[in-house]
C-alpha cells in the first residue's frame, strides 16, 4: 500500500534500476532488496554514529593520526593500492 504523503520521485537511474530488477526471480529481487535494505540502515548507523561524534573526539582523532604519520608508522595509500 502506498500512501500518498511519503511518495516521493525517484532519480531516472533508481527508476533504471529497479525497472532491471524487476525483470529477476523473486528470490533475486528479495536478495537485492535485503541488500538495499542492509545498505539504508548502514548509512543511518554511521550518520548517527558521526552526529554523536564531539568536536574534541575529532580533534584527538585528527591528533592520533598526525602523530602516527610523523612516526613514520604509515604507508601511502597508493602505494597501498597497487
Amino acid at each position: 500500500m502506498v500512501i500518498d504523503h511519503l511518495e516521493k520521485d525517484m532519480t531516472n537511474l533508481l527508476e533504471q534500476a529497479f525497472e532491471k530488477a524487476r525483470q529477476l526471480s523473486d528470490k533475486e529481487q528479495d536478495a537485492l532488496a535485503q541488500r538495499i535494505l542492509d545498505e539504508l540502515l548502514d548509512e543511518q548507523c554511521w550518520d548517527a554514529s558521526f552526529a554523536r561524534t564531539s568536536d574534541g573526539e575529532w580533534d584527538a582523532l585528527a591528533a592520533s593520526v598526525h602523530k602516527e604519520i610523523a612516526s613514520g608508522n604509515t604507508e601511502p595509500l597508493n602505494d597501498l593500492l597497487k
